[in-house]
């Protein structure tokens, strides 16, 4: 059985809304509302690598903030799937609960009784997300007892997707470690006289990482493809950049960052 026109087309939206939409978090909401369109699900979680932490920044559907948390502080330990978690990170593939052969005695475990039972859930898949054996999150999707185990179809669709998240969080992950340690090297957070312009007229980070690339010659698009944004959210920072500092170009901006 072969992906449909529809489904393709879904794919395509979805790959695009990971790559386009700013805001890292808000991405991953998109992500899970939407990917409830294309496949059918009870509940859902996302978690993001965070300081050596694997299940950092938990959002999830059907799945109270408590839960999540709860799983992260008082079930991961007891999780029997968790020690797989190095296997398929090689592997590199999505992967069903039912997959697994001890999978026919879940119910005897003190994590079914604890979590799966009580929202009557029967079968998972995991999406983990990783690049070069560098663990970036994992996606995790749930169905009950009076559902049907995910297919080999939805397996393939979440293994498409999971590459187009993989490889959002990855260049996300690069370029905030890139900026930490030009931060740690310059011993600031930016220069000097952007520094300085920065307290004068309260100009957020990410204002400041305009200017600053601005600076080093960069053009508009590739300003976008660098700090990851749209060229909406680029005009928006340029707008706000001179409105604080009440000037109509960026010529202006140099005479002032050369005043400094």
């Amino acid at each position: 059985m072969k992906l449909t026109e529809k489904q393709w087309t879904l794919i395509n939206e979805i790959a695009l809304m990971i790559h386009l939409t700013d805001d890292v978090t808000e991405m991953r909401k998109h992500f899970l509302s939407v990917l409830s369109v294309l496949l059918e699900f009870d509940h859902a979680s996302f978690y993001i690598q965070e300081n050596e932490n694997p299940y950092g920044s938990p959002l999830g559907i059907n799945l109270s903030q408590k839960d999540l948390t709860d799983y992260i502080d008082k079930y991961s330990g007891t999780d029997p799937y968790t020690p797989f978690l190095g296997v398929f990170l090689d592997a590199n593939t999505t992967f069903r609960s039912s997959d697994c052969t001890f999978t026919a005695n879940i119910e005897n475990t003190k994590y079914y009784r604890l979590v799966w039972k009580p929202k009557n859930i029967k079968y998972s898949l995991l999406m983990p997300l990783s690049v070069n054996k560098s663990w970036l999150g994992s996606v995790n999707l749930f169905r009950s007892s009076d559902k049907n185990d995910f297919t080999e179809i939805e397996m393939e669709i979440t293994n498409i997707l999971r590459q187009h998240l993989q490889t959002r969080l990855w260049r996300e992950k690069c370029f905030q470690e890139k900026q930490n340690a030009e931060r740690e090297n310059a011993g600031k957070p930016h220069t000097p006289p952007i520094q300085k312009i920065s307290d004068q007229y309260a100009l957020t980070n990410r204002e400041c990482d305009v200017i600053s690339l601005w600076i080093k010659g960069f053009t508009d698009c590739e300003i976008c493809d660098h700090l990851f944004i749209s060229n909406n959210t680029l005009k928006k920072h340029i707008s706000n950049i001179f409105r604080k500092l009440e000037i109509n170009s960026r010529v202006e901006l140099l005479k002032i960052i050369n005043a400094e």
